[in-house]
C-alpha cells in the first residue's frame, strides 16, 4: 500500500485514525500492530509478513534473555542473525554473479526476492539492541513488535531508534488533536506533491530519455545534463516526500519522527551533504561503521589518514547496502572519494583561507560547485550501466558537444513542446529546493503555540491547492518510491 495511492488515502488512513480516536490507551499498541501487519501485507505479501514476524520474534528473543549471554558473543549473534538475514535475500545472486563470472562457472541463480523493507527493519532492529543491552527498563513483546512495524516509517524509514520512540508512547493522545490534524494536512500535501507532481513528472521524461532506442545517437550535451538534474531532483522529491508523509502521518497520531532531510541541495560541501541527506541513515553509518573502523584504524595510524581509510569504507558499505550491484558500489566509492578529496582541501587549503567564505559569492559558487559534483555522481546511482553512466559524464563534460542550435526541434523525447515541460518541471524544481523553506522549518513552524492564525490560514489554503492538485494527478496505478527497491 503506497502512501500516493486512493486506497490509502480515502480508505486505510481514516480508518487507522477513527479507531485511533475510539480505542482505549492500553490497546493502542495492538491497534497499530494490526494495522501495520495489513499495511505491510498489501504492500508486500503474505511471505514477506511471516519472514518480518519471525526475524522480530527471534531478535525478542534473544533481548529478552541477554542479561544470560555474554556481550560479545550477543551482538555477533546478533549482527549475524540480521545482516545473515539482510544478506541472504539481497546479495546472495549478486555473489553467486560474481562467482561465476570470476572463475568462469555456471552456478544457478537461487530463487529468491528481497522482502520489502528489509534493508531497513534490519538496522532499525540492531540499533534497538545497542540502545537497550545495559538498560533496566523492560521492553515487552507487544511495544516491541509496535515498535519495529510501525506503519509510518516501515517500509522505508526515517530509521527509528527506540530512544526516540518510547519517550513518546504517551504523547499518543488526542489533547492536541486540532493542532497534530494541522500539520498533518500541510505536511502531507507537501509531501503528496513532492511524490506525484514533482518526481513522477520528472520520472516520465528520465524513462523515456534512458529508454530511448536511438539513445546512442543523442550527441547534443545539454539533453544529458538536463535529464541529470532532473534525476537529482526525482531522487530528492521521491524520497523527502515520502518521509514527509510519513512524519505527517505520525504527527496525526500524536508521534515526532525524527527529520530525514535539511535542504541537502543547498550545502557548500560534501560533508555538509550528507548530514542533511538521509538523515537518519547517514547517523547509522557514522556510529556503527564508521566510528567502529575509525576506534580500530587510529592504532594502527594518524587519526586523520584512519579517519580518510573509514570513510571509504563506510561509503563502500553504503552503496552495497543501496543495492548489490557495482553501480551502486562505485556511486558510494564515488561519495567516499569526493569526501576524502574534500577534507583534504578543508585541512590543508580552506583553514588557511578560511576568511574567504565570508563572502556570499564564494558561498554561492561552493553551493553550485556541491551540486553539480553530487548530480554527477547521481548518475551512476540512476543507470545500471558503468560504462554508459561514465559516457554520459564525458558527454556532460565534453565542452565542446554543447549545442543550442535546433535544441527545441530536436528534443529526442516526444514532440518538441516536451523540452518547454521539462524546463517548466526544472525550474520549479529549483526555486523549491534552493530558494524556499524546507518542509522542517514549516513543521516546526505549525508546531509551535504562538502562530499567527492569518499565516496558519494562508498556509491551509496553499496546502489545500496543492493537495487538490496531487489528488487529481494519482495515477490508476501509483508510481513506487524509489527507496521500496532497498
Amino acid at each position: 500500500m503506497l502512501f500516493n495511492s486512493y486506497t490509502f488515502i480515502i480508505y486505510f488512513l481514516p480508518i487507522v485514525f477513527t479507531l485511533f480516536l475510539l480505542t482505549k490507551k492500553n490497546f493502542i499498541k495492538y491497534l497499530f500492530i494490526l494495522s501495520s501487519l495489513i499495511f505491510y501485507s498489501y504492500s508486500s505479501s503474505f511471505q514477506d509478513t511471516i519472514a518480518l514476524i519471525i526475524l522480530i520474534s527471534l531478535n525478542y528473543i534473544f533481548y529478552k534473555y541477554r542479561l544470560y549471554i555474554e556481550k560479545k558473543i550477543y551482538f555477533l549473534t546478533i549482527l549475524l542473525i540480521n545482516l545473515g538475514f539482510l544478506g541472504y535475500f539481497k546479495y546472495t545472486n549478486f555473489i553467486v554473479e560474481n562467482f561465476n563470472f570470476i572463475f568462469t562457472t555456471e552456478f544457478q541463480f537461487l530463487d529468491i526476492y528481497l522482502p520489502l523493507a528489509v534493508s531497513f527493519y534490519t538496522f532499525q532492529q540492531i540499533i534497538f539492541h545497542f540502545e537497550n543491552f545495559d538498560s533496566n527498563k523492560k521492553v515487552d513483546y507487544p511495544e516491541y513488535v509496535f515498535f519495529v512495524t510501525y506503519f509510518p516509517q516501515l517500509i522505508a524509514g526515517p530509521i527509528l531508534r527506540w530512544s526516540q520512540f518510547h519517550p513518546q508512547l504517551e504523547s499518543m493522545n488526542t489533547s492536541k488533536l486540532e493542532k497534530n490534524i494541522t500539520v498533518f494536512f500541510v505536511l502531507f500535501s507537501i509531501g503528496l506533491f513532492k511524490k506525484v507532481v514533482l518526481a513522477d513528472g520528472l520520472g516520465i521524461f528520465i524513462d523515456k530519455f534512458y529508454g530511448n532506442e536511438n539513445f546512442n545517437l543523442i550527441s547534443n550535451s545539454y539533453y544529458y545534463l538536463l535529464i541529470s538534474f532532473a534525476f537529482s531532483f526525482q531522487i530528492y522529491f521521491d524520497f523527502s516526500g515520502y518521509c514527509d508523509m510519513a512524519i505527517a502521518i505520525s504527527k496525526l497520531f500524536g508521534l515526532n519522527l525524527p527529520y530525514n532531510f535539511n535542504s541537502p541541495y543547498k550545502t557548500k560541501n560534501i560533508s555538509d551533504f550528507w548530514q542533511n541527506w538521509h538523515i537518519t541513515l547517514s547517523k547509522f553509518f557514522r556510529d556503527f561503521i564508521f566510528f567502529k573502523f575509525l576506534y580500530f584504524g587510529k592504532k594502527y595510524s594518524n587519526i586523520f589518514l584512519a579517519s580518510l581509510i573509514s570513510i571509504i569504507i563506510t561509503f563502500f558499505i553504503s552503496g552495497l547496502w543501496h543495492g548489490a550491484s557495482w553501480n551502486f558500489v562505485l556511486w558510494g566509492l564515488l561519495n567516499g572519494a569526493y569526501l576524502v578529496i574534500y577534507f583534504f582541501f578543508d585541512r590543508f587549503l580552506f583553514t588557511k583561507f578560511n576568511f574567504i567564505f565570508k563572502y556570499r559569492i564564494i558561498n554561492f559558487l561552493s553551493i553550485i560547485f556541491n551540486f553539480f559534483i553530487i548530480n554527477l555522481i547521481w548518475i551512476f546511482f540512476r543507470v545500471t550501466d558503468i560504462n554508459l553512466a561514465s559516457e554520459i559524464i564525458k558527454k556532460i563534460l565534453s565542452l565542446q558537444d554543447y549545442k543550442l542550435t535546433n535544441i527545441v526541434k530536436h528534443f529526442p523525447i516526444g514532440p518538441s513542446q516536451n523540452i518547454y515541460e521539462l524546463f517548466t518541471y526544472l525550474i520549479i524544481s529549483f526555486v523549491i529546493c534552493f530558494c524556499l523553506p524546507n518542509s522542517n522549518r514549516i513543521f516546526e513552524y505549525l508546531d509551535k503555540n504562538n502562530y499567527s492564525k492569518i499565516y496558519i490560514n494562508l498556509i491551509l489554503i496553499g496546502s489545500g491547492f496543492i493537495f487538490l492538485v496531487s489528488i487529481l494527478s494519482i495515477s490508476s496505478v501509483p508510481q513506487k518510491f524509489i527507496y521500496y527497491q532497498f
